[in-house]
C-alpha cells in the first residue's frame, strides 16, 4: 500500500496505529495525514455510498453529509433521515 509506505516514512508511529486499526482512521489522525500528503486518497463510507476524497477534504465532505441529514430530518419532522458517515479508511 503506497499511502501506508509514505506515512511510515514520515511518522512510523502513526503508520503502526493505522495498521492496528486495519486501515481505518480516527478524526485525530487527519491533521497529521494532511501534513504528510494533503492529496492522499481516503475512502468515506456512508450508509448508501462510498466515495474517495483527498484527506484535506474529509472534514468538509463529512460536514456536508451530516448537515444534509439534519436538514432532511427537520423537513420530514423525524429524528433521523438521510445518510451518515460510517467510517473513513485509507484508499
Amino acid at each position: 500500500m503506497k499511502a501506508l509506505d509514505t506515512i511510515r516514512q514520515h511518522d512510523p508511529q502513526l503508520a503502526d496505529q493505522i495498521v492496528g486499526r486495519h486501515g481505518f482512521l480516527l478524526d485525530s489522525m487527519l491533521p497529521r495525514l494532511i501534513q504528510i500528503d494533503r492529496l492522499m486518497p481516503v475512502v468515506i463510507r456512508c450508509n448508501a455510498c462510498r466515495m474517495t476524497v483527498a484527506v484535506q477534504d474529509v472534514q468538509h465532505v463529512c460536514d456536508i453529509i451530516t448537515e444534509h441529514a439534519e436538514l432532511k430530518a427537520k423537513a420530514e419532522n423525524v429524528e433521523l433521515a438521510g445518510d451518515w458517515v460510517r467510517d473513513i479508511s485509507l484508499a
